[in-house]
């Protein structure tokens, strides 16, 4: 009886540095595997759980850290301004409408 030799699995912590010192090669290695699908996956969860910590914490705390992160990680910054600056401007032209329509209404009054 032949015995199968001894297969040693990564640690978490190896993974870990794996993941810090040569990412491509953790990349490639997770797609050779089947696995890289499930692990995006397993990313996307969490940063659905820290979306909705965020949204319903007061304060958000430790799921705003990590957002933050990931954010600047992904050097997503100008995409956030540009989204604020959006925002704001909509809302200003929006209650500028607003402001328009309510002087239409309001009747002018006849003597000075």
């Amino acid at each position: 009886v032949t015995s199968q030799p001894e297969v040693v699995l990564p640690t978490a912590d190896q993974i870990t540095g794996m993941m810090r010192t040569q990412p491509s090669l953790f990349w490639s290695q997770l797609a050779h595997t089947a696995l890289l699908d499930d692990v995006i996956d397993l990313v996307q969860q969490e940063v659905d759980v820290m979306r909705a910590t965020a949204k319903h914490a007061s304060p958000p705390g430790k799921a705003a850290d990590s957002l933050c992160r990931v954010a600047l990680q992904l050097q997503l910054g100008e995409q956030i301004a540009a989204r604020i600056r959006t925002r704001h401007f909509q809302q200003n032209a929006l209650q500028h409408e607003m402001d328009r329509k309510r002087r239409m209404e309001t009747p002018y009054p006849t003597t000075l």
